[in-house]
């Protein structure tokens, strides 16, 4: 009893760390149609960004690769853009050990997408994250997430995706998101 004790103390000292980094990055400004890129005519452009129906997990950062080249690490409510050559690229997003969430039965195991990338078209990519919480979740719950995870199994209906989003619904999600850098667009 007195490791579960102790493992839980930890868990929550070690997430109020968290929370504060959560909250200084959502003060950050969102994205706007004035700091989107243009479209340049001999690379696509693509558009990568988190936005979903979540609450676990959400302070953990996805690792972002295309064909294994590690491009950034997005958040949730994270957005970032780079351009890449035409051709066939796989997109993988997986998560580090350590921000991985815990209890998640391969619902966060790595996702792939392949896309075949097209010069002067744009692209949107989008790891989306549906978890619906039960409806017995009460406020004090969520702020206790690891606790809150053990008392209470995940919906059925969650899922874990890598998709591409239309221009319009795309549009919407990232206006949504903060801009973070990738490491790409510090090589330009």
């Amino acid at each position: 009893m007195k490791p579960l004790v102790l493992i839980l103390s930890l868990a929550l000292s070690l997430s109020g760390c968290g929370l504060m980094q959560q909250y200084m990055y959502e003060q950050q400004p969102l994205a706007s149609e004035s700091t989107k890129p243009e479209i340049q005519p001999e690379l696509a452009l693509v558009h990568f960004y988190r936005v979903g129906n979540q609450y676990a997990g959400k302070m953990g950062t996805v690792n972002i690769y295309a064909n294994d080249q590690d491009i950034f690490g997005v958040k949730n409510k994270g957005y970032s853009w780079f351009y890449l050559e035409p051709g066939t690229y796989q997109f993988k997003a997986k998560w580090s050990v350590m921000d991985k969430p815990l209890f998640e039965d391969g619902l966060y195991d790595e996702k792939l997408l392949t896309l075949n990338l097209e010069k002067g078209k744009e692209y949107f990519v989008n790891y989306k994250v549906n978890e619906v919480a039960s409806s017995s979740y009460d406020e004090a719950s969520k702020v206790i997430g690891i606790a809150a995870k053990i008392a209470e199994p995940r919906s059925p209906d969650a899922s874990v995706e890598l998709v591409t989003e239309k221009k319009e619904i795309a549009t919407q999600n990232i206006n949504q998101c903060i801009i973070q850098s990738n490491e790409i667009n510090k090589k330009i």
